[in-house]
C-alpha cells in the first residue's frame, strides 16, 4: 500500500478544505448496495489513513495539519453512516 500511494504522489500531498470530502463523493459514484457501500468506506479510510499517520511519522506535515486531515477525513465518513 505505502509503495502505490508512495507513486501517486499521496505521502506528501496535503489537501485543502473539502478535498477530501470531494474525493470520498468521487468513490462512492461507483457504489450499488451496502455492501459497496462498506467496502469503499473502508478502503478509502485506510489510505487516507495511511497517509496521514506516514505524514505524521515522517513529521512531512506539522501537527496542525494532520489534526486538519484527520478531521476532514472523520466527518464526510460520519456523515455516511
Amino acid at each position: 500500500m505505502l509503495p502505490a500511494l508512495y507513486r501517486q504522489g499521496e505521502l506528501s500531498r496535503a489537501y485543502g478544505e473539502g478535498e477530501i470530502a470531494g474525493l470520498l463523493r468521487e468513490r462512492l459514484k461507483e457504489v450499488s448496495d451496502e455492501i459497496g457501500l462498506h467496502r469503499v468506506l473502508r478502503r478509502f479510510r485506510r489510505d487516507h489513513m495511511v497517509r496521514i499517520i506516514w505524514r505524521d511519522l515522517t513529521r512531512s506535515a506539522p501537527l496542525a495539519e494532520v489534526l486538519e486531515d484527520l478531521s476532514a477525513l472523520l466527518m464526510p465518513v460520519l456523515k455516511r453512516r
